[in-house]
């Protein structure tokens, strides 16, 4: 494996990415490598496609997208890993936390081209003799660290949708699974289950006994899996939002003020995950439903994903003439 930091003075190919020519232009780094018409290229994780993806342009930029049609080129999760498998097979690494486009052989069929907005990234080039995909997924997980093995009943078919509003509904669905003989083993939880749609909170209206509901899931062979948004509601009284004010755990803007955003249950904070303070804060703050049974999490509206701002929603104001 070999590694490339791309600086103001970084801007020719090296020894160490003779992959790629590298070139800066109007829009930023530009990353060019010759494919040849018997190479595929795999990997980039959650995009739209064939396991090839050749033919079609990749834009890494987590959006939250409601509508997955073939042409689109972003959707929920950025992964910036790509195998090039021919007859000098290797992968290619881009550790960089903004916009990345891919083109694979679609403006030019005979080029992969990735473009970058700012040089300050980091490039690993996995390569070497006789270098096999096995060995470069190795290599990567070694470099990013390996996901941990899930149990059993994750392999299974998950149920979810937007939503399910109550335990009865809930409860009704199970039941005809089972009446139908239709394996399921989860049933995912939408923000209806939440009070108000305050993360890490439980209606008590609809959902009178959260633990006895779980272990009468359970027992019928489903595991009940909750949302988890990280958008914490602006409002006094509500303990989550106090304890994360009180001990810093909420982005900030450029001026120093907390970072307000509109999301599901309205203004919101959203956790500052950088803070590793923070990220401990709220793994904690799951113990609650832990206790209650639940073995699974949906960790949703992490792109960060946000409807508005109100200084966005202000200078639109005062953009618009009347």
């Amino acid at each position: 494996m070999t590694t490339l930091p791309v600086d103001e003075d970084a801007l020719e190919p090296t020894d160490a990415i003779t992959r790629f020519d590298c070139a800066m232009g109007e829009y930023g780094l530009t990353l060019t490598h010759t494919l040849f018409s018997y190479e595929r290229v795999y990997g980039l994780g959650q995009t739209l496609g064939g396991l090839n993806k050749r033919g079609k342009v990749y834009r890494l930029y987590a959006t939250d997208d409601p509508v997955h049609t073939p042409d689109k080129e972003c959707l929920y999760g950025c992964h910036p890993f790509l195998i090039v498998e021919g007859t000098e097979t290797f992968g290619v690494f881009l550790d960089y936390p903004a916009e990345i486009t891919i083109d694979v052989g679609f403006t030019h069929d005979d080029l992969l081209m990735i473009r970058i907005a700012n040089r300050d990234i980091d490039i690993y080039v996995f390569d070497g003799q006789g270098i096999n995909i096995k060995d470069i997924v190795r290599e990567f997980l070694t470099l990013t660290g390996s996901p941990y093995v899930p149990p059993k009943w994750a392999f299974g078919y998950h149920q979810s949708r937007w939503s399910y509003p109550d335990e009865k509904s809930v409860t009704e669905l199970g039941k005809m699974f089972r009446q139908k003989g239709f394996p399921c083993d989860a049933i995912y939880m939408d923000i209806d289950y939440m009070d108000n749609y305050k993360v890490f909170t439980i209606s008590e209206e609809r959902f009178v006994d959260f633990e006895r509901f779980v272990a009468l899931m359970k027992r019928d062979g489903f595991r009940l899996v909750p949302i988890i948004d990280p958008a914490v509601k602006v409002e006094r009284g509500y303990g989550v939002c106090k304890e994360g004010m009180d001990n810093g755990h909420f982005c900030r803007s450029t001026d120093g003020d907390l970072f307000v955003a509109a999301v599901w249950p309205g203004f919101a904070y959203l956790p500052d995950f950088h803070n590793r303070n923070t990220r401990r804060w709220w793994g904690g703050l799951h113990k609650r439903f832990i206790k209650a049974g639940i073995e699974g999490f949906w960790n949703d509206m992490n792109e960060p994903s946000i409807f508005y701002t109100p200084q966005a929603v202000n200078k639109l104001y005062d953009t618009v003439q009347y």
